[in-house]
């Protein structure tokens, strides 16, 4: 599964995070990727460690361990789902979490900007277009409609001097 990291856009080889299984002893050694029930262990252990938040779990649950965490996993059940960008944001605004927010699960291509506007790190795809680059310039919005993006669509309509009435300026 190619990952791709948002912050320079290249592929990377898949880190060496180990996903412990829920009843599976935890390594001590290594990068480790528990879930969510699995936190106190998680909150012991010295070596690298992540959580995998499912989109139904709370990532407030994580406020007293995330300085201890270095990767959380957001799943997203179905291609899209707004729960994991909801995650993120309470993550990153809310609970300030500086480590890396990774897209699992059923991601797809055309999401990746939207992805990265939500302040996800990496996303973990099923598949990449062969010409991915040339594509995701295609993708990327030349404005961002999101009402906590720094330049939005309509302070820029705003700024613009765009009347109502039809949408037209």
């Amino acid at each position: 599964m190619p990952l791709l990291a948002l912050d320079d856009l290249e592929l990377r080889p898949e880190e060496p995070w180990l996903e412990v299984p829920e009843q599976a002893p935890v390594p001590a050694r290594g990068p480790v990727l528990l879930g969510l029930a699995r936190l106190a262990e998680a909150a012991a252990r010295d070596g690298p460690t992540g959580i995998r938040l499912e989109p139904d779990e709370d990532p407030a649950a994580l406020a007293p361990v995330l300085d201890r965490l270095s990767l959380i996993a957001l799943r997203f059940a179905f291609p899209h789902d707004g729960r994991p960008y909801s995650q993120a944001a309470v993550l990153r605004r809310r609970l300030h979490f500086g480590g890396e927010l990774r897209a699992v699960g059923a991601t797809l291509f055309d999401l990746v900007p939207h992805l990265e506007q939500a302040g996800f790190d990496s996303v973990a795809l099923a598949s990449l277009p062969a010409d991915w680059r040339r594509h995701l310039e295609r993708l990327r919005l030349p404005r961002l409609y999101a009402p906590a993006a720094r330049a939005s669509i309509w302070r820029a309509r705003a700024a613009a001097g765009a009347r109502g009435g039809g949408g037209r300026p």
